[in-house]
């Protein structure tokens, strides 16, 4: 930002802490662009999207999940984490949701007590799942008892418009039952 400030480019910053906020900063950008209709008619595009997943999630229970960030240490999302926000929109409960940092390395020991019933985390951890199938320590976690571990892709971690896809995804995995139709996103058609 100080090269930016010296050769006096302007500078746009957005660290959204949840999802509607993502949206917003989608709509602020924008404006500094010049492309307030196109934002406006995205922007609804999305929370139409939402809330189709919040019709379809809404009066299911929230299964506890564990999202992985990293695998060693591990890195889950805490309270003021958008992530954390994202996981219940898709219908999960973040046993890490009152974590005070935004993305703390936690302790396994908790996450283990925590009785996590699914574990969601990107590609990038794979390995660390198929450890944690074969782990003692993990055995009698819900999520392993069941196999409740999901690998997602990386679009319910990004801070923009493909995070509302993260989300669906994420229902979906979640609440497989609500989604009988695996080639629609929700009823909604995707571009």
């Amino acid at each position: 930002w100080r090269l930016a400030a010296t050769l006096g480019l302007p500078l746009y910053t957005s660290h959204p802490p949840d999802v509607d906020r993502v949206l917003e900063a989608l709509r602020d950008l924008a404006r500094l662009l010049g492309e307030e209709p196109r934002a406006d008619d995205r922007v609804g595009r999305l929370r139409s999207r939402l809330e189709a997943v919040r019709a379809r999630v809404s009066k299911r229970r929230p299964p506890r999940v564990l999202f992985v960030v990293w695998g060693d240490p591990l890195v889950v999302p805490g309270r003021s984490a958008f992530l954390t926000d994202a996981l219940a929109r898709s219908g999960g409960d973040s046993i890490t949701a009152d974590a005070p940092a935004a993305w703390p390395a936690f302790d396994v020991e908790s996450a283990i007590a925590r009785a996590p019933e699914v574990i969601l985390t990107t590609p990038r951890n794979r390995a660390f799942l198929d450890r944690l199938r074969h782990d003692p320590a993990w055995a009698h976690v819900p999520a392993i008892r069941t196999g409740g571990l999901v690998v997602l892709s990386v679009a319910i971690e990004q801070p923009g418009p493909r995070v509302i896809s993260g989300i669906e995804e994420a229902a979906r995995a979640l609440h497989p039952d609500a989604f009988p139709d695996p080639g629609t996103e929700c009823g909604v058609v995707i571009e």
